[in-house]
């Protein structure tokens, strides 16, 4: 949970310089829609992240891997159900390509990675999270117009920093609990700021709004 806060820290840091100025002129926009930017994080960031790492330690990370390939699947049948977009046979055609592709990567291109896979409890938590995160992308199809990408995603880290900030307190104040802010985790939090957070969302969410 900590290290899911210092996740927002961080790219909240890295994302005030750009889009300050943005962010005071979509301040109107951001207050009207506060119920939009609230679900949209606690889908896509805060719950979304503590459920995934809630997950990391019962299970694989192949089996997080592999299973975190069904966002795209579940995303299409919401998108179906919500928005009206039909299944279209290139739509299935894309899932199967990308689901294959990462299936290959995750098993180093090994049928005897993929035959020994074991399932784990923490399974059911990486399933729960790709689908938190499924509905963050059809959220962002009724993304309230004005607010640049930089001030909606500085928005939603934000208020992911307030959700998890308790659980944090939390999970501080149990005694068996303490932080080594040593290299490994500096690498860590710079790594889930700058690129996991700031560099993953920006293009995600910019694909989602150009091409659906």
């Amino acid at each position: 949970m900590t290290l899911g806060l210092f996740r927002w820290v961080m790219a909240l840091i890295i994302l005030l310089p750009l889009c300050y100025k943005d962010l005071v002129a979509a301040w109107p926009v951001i207050k009207k829609y506060w119920y939009f930017y609230l679900s949209s994080s606690l889908a896509g960031t805060s719950m979304f992240t503590i459920v995934l790492y809630l997950a990391a330690p019962s299970t694989s990370v192949l089996n997080m891997t592999l299973i975190a390939t069904t966002t795209p699947v579940f995303t299409i049948i919401l998108a179906r159900f919500f928005l009206g977009e039909s299944f279209t046979v290139n739509r299935v055609i894309g899932i199967i390509v990308a689901i294959a592709g990462v299936t290959v990567l995750a098993t180093r291109g090994k049928l005897a990675n993929l035959l020994g896979l074991e399932f784990h409890t923490g399974d059911l938590l990486v399933l729960a999270s790709a689908t938190l995160f499924a509905i963050n992308n059809i959220f962002m199809r009724s993304k309230p117009k004005g607010p640049s990408l930089n001030a909606y995603m500085f928005t939603i880290f934000f208020l992911g920093l307030l959700v998890t900030l308790p659980f944090s307190i939390w999970e501080m104040a149990q005694p068996h609990n303490h932080i080594i802010f040593n290299s490994e985790f500096i690498i860590a939090a710079i790594y889930l700021g700058l690129l996991a957070s700031v560099g993953g969302f920006w293009f995600w969410n910019k694909s989602i709004v150009s091409i659906g």
